[in-house]
């Protein structure tokens, strides 16, 4: 059963195709107890994303699947009030039906702490159809001061909304403390192999870490996620890698 746009080049029909199918067998596999599993279905607000979640929402119910629309968490603060964080939906899986926005979908999967099945970005081969990938990735967990926190999928940054150089913080990057001048900002990415953030900043060039806290003393800031303004940061920060908190599935 073909379930897209006659429109779309063959290689993007290919990968949709793969991603219901795997869908419906990852729903099957799920275990249910008095109501059967639900299928999150994570969409952007374009009408090309409103269309590709429309069908697959079909091909599951097609093939005896319960779904539900689930939007990309708005940017807010995040308490942690629960185990799953705010708005958790009522899904045993969310599933990313392609398009822009990929990272959104990944915060969301580790916020709620739900497995996500997404396409690999640039793969359109023809693997066996029942081969699924599945592993997990660290993320970037930022706690503010006020009690508020972000997850991060990729980098962060943080940001000094006044530079002065002679507006020093301390920085602690495990357990080594350093003075941080006020006048560039400090980058944070995840590596590739370790689960470490790796810390970029003028003051001591690169450092691989496990946590990092900075203090207030550099007045207002910005925290970026992912390459997005996140919030003002005013009275402090502790960063962490997360190891294994992200959990995806490539069909």
């Amino acid at each position: 059963m073909r379930t897209w746009s006659a429109t779309e080049p063959a290689p993007a029909q290919h990968s949709q195709e793969r991603l219901h199918t795997a869908a419906v067998r990852l729903a099957r596999t799920l275990p249910s107890s008095d109501t059967p599993p639900v299928v999150g279905v994570v969409r952007g607000w374009s009408r090309a994303d409103r269309d590709r979640a429309r069908t697959l929402r079909r091909f599951l119910a097609a093939h005896g699947v319960r779904s539900t629309d689930v939007t990309p968490v708005p940017r807010r603060a995040q308490h942690a009030s629960g185990q799953h964080g705010p708005d958790r939906p009522e899904a045993d899986l969310l599933v990313h039906t392609g398009g822009p926005g990929p990272e959104e979908a990944m915060r969301a999967a580790a916020l709620w702490r739900l497995p996500l099945l997404i396409g690999h970005p640039g793969q359109h081969g023809h693997p066996e159809q029942d081969t699924l990938r599945a592993y997990r990735r660290p993320v970037i967990a930022a706690r503010l001061a006020q009690g508020q926190s972000e997850l991060g999928v990729r980098e962060a940054a943080v940001i000094p909304l006044q530079p002065a150089a002679d507006r020093a913080a301390n920085l602690l990057l495990d357990e080594e403390k350093i003075t941080l001048p006020g006048d560039q900002p400090l980058r944070i990415r995840l590596t590739d192999n370790d689960d470490l953030l790796q810390v970029d900043g003028p003051a001591f060039g690169v450092r691989r870490v496990r946590a990092l806290s900075l203090d207030g003393t550099w007045g207002a800031c910005r925290l970026d996620v992912d390459g997005l303004p996140a919030r003002d940061v005013r009275e402090g920060l502790h960063m962490e890698s997360q190891p294994g908190r992200l959990h995806l599935l490539h069909p």
